[in-house]
C-alpha cells in the first residue's frame, strides 16, 4: 500500500504535456499529442505551474507574451514550467506573426521558474520583464534587432547562437 502512494504521488508530481503543432486546432480539448493545439499562446492559457508546451516540428508564425497578455504559470525551483521543442533543437522555428506589442517572439513578464528548451527565433526575439530563474537552452535566435533582452534575474543561457 505504501508503494502504490509513493508511485501516485510520484506520478502527480510532474506536471501535464501540452502539445502545439501546425495542423493542430485551438478549441477546448486541445493540448494532447492526437489532438494538439494550433498556437503557443493558447497552450499557455491551458497550463498549470510545472506544466510543459511541447512543440511539435514545424515552423510556427506565432507569438507567447508568458505572464502578461497570455497567462503562463510560473514554476517552482524543483519544477520548472517548460517550453520545449517536442523532437529536439532544429524542429520548431518561431517567426513573427504581426501581433501587438512587438510583432512576434516570446516575452517572459513578470514570471519564474522558465524553461526555453530547443526553440529557433527567426526574426522574434526573447524579451524578459521583472522574470526570474529563466533558462534558455539549445537555442538559435537570428534575424532580430532584439535578439535577446529586458530584465531577468538568474538567467542562465545555455548552447546557444544569436547572430544576424
Amino acid at each position: 500500500m505504501l508503494a502504490w502512494a509513493f508511485l501516485l504521488l510520484t506520478a502527480t508530481a510532474q506536471g501535464a504535456t501540452y502539445y502545439v503543432a501546425t495542423t493542430g486546432n485551438d478549441a477546448p480539448g486541445c493540448g494532447s499529442q492526437s489532438n494538439p493545439c494550433r498556437h503557443l499562446y493558447y497552450a499557455a492559457r491551458l497550463m498549470a505551474s510545472g506544466d510543459t508546451m511541447a512543440i511539435l516540428p514545424g515552423t510556427y508564425e506565432d507569438h507567447l507574451y508568458a505572464g502578461s497578455i497570455d497567462p503562463l504559470a510560473s514554476g517552482t525551483a524543483s519544477q520548472p514550467t517548460v517550453i520545449k521543442a517536442a523532437n529536439g533543437f532544429g524542429t520548431v522555428t518561431i517567426v513573427p506573426d504581426g501581433a501587438p506589442p512587438n510583432g512576434g517572439g516570446i516575452d517572459l513578464y513578470i514570471i519564474s521558474h522558465i524553461v526555453l528548451d530547443g526553440l529557433i527565433m527567426d526574426g522574434g526575439g526573447i524579451g524578459m520583464n521583472s522574470a526570474d530563474h529563466v533558462t534558455i537552452q539549445n537555442c538559435e535566435i537570428k534575424n532580430t534587432e532584439t535578439g535577446m533582452g529586458g530584465h531577468a534575474e538568474y538567467l542562465s543561457v545555455l548552447n546557444c547562437k544569436i547572430h544576424h
